[in-house]
């Protein structure tokens, strides 16, 4: 029986903690538990794994021009239908304006959070403006030739996404939580 597709799926990484001393184990310092396997996997929005990888280290995996989360993201959306307008989302480890481009010619939907420094000919606002009007300030631009929107937010710093199916419109308020 084969369990059919959510239109909405993300791809994301996650760390099995070991402390076994073998090769396959990566130390990422950012994260709660330092040591363990990487496992790169494609879920969707009920939880539903459909498809995973273990990542085996930059050195042992095959990289084209899109990079190495960008690769993962590829192979891993090979099992999702395509120009059935399924959504693909992911972050920043994965994302650049070329693996938007290049699902969005598969006929995959995506929106994604992306690295300033991936967006390659795109003159959004300075950061020194965002400060200045405050936490909510946004710019924008799209890039024709895939047709994908960049948005630049602030909140406490500023945050890069770019999406091939989601617009700017609606626009809505955003409520947050703080301690004070």
């Amino acid at each position: 029986m084969k369990t059919p597709p959510e239109e909405h799926q993300a791809v994301d990484e996650q760390i099995v903690p070991t402390k076994q001393r073998i090769s396959l184990k990566q130390y990422n310092p950012k994260k709660q538990h330092k040591w363990g396997y990487k496992f790169i996997s494609r879920a969707g929005e009920s939880g539903f794994v459909y498809d995973f990888e273990m990542y085996t280290g930059k050195g042992l995996v095959d990289v084209s021009d899109l990079g190495v989360g960008a690769e993962f993201v590829l192979r891993l959306a090979r099992g999702i239908p395509k120009h059935k307008n399924y959504k693909l989302f992911f972050d920043n480890w994965f994302s650049s304006l070329d693996l938007a481009q290049t699902l969005s010619d598969q006929g995959i939907l995506t929106l994604a959070t992306v690295r300033a420094n991936r967006l390659k000919g795109f003159a959004l606002e300075l950061d020194s403006n965002f400060k200045a009007q405050g936490r909510g300030s946004y710019d924008w631009r799209v890039e024709t030739q895939s047709n994908a929107i960049v948005v630049k937010w602030y909140d406490n710093k500023p945050v890069h996404l770019i999406s091939t199916y989601a617009a700017l419109d609606p626009e809505d308020t955003c409520r947050r939580w703080d301690g004070k």
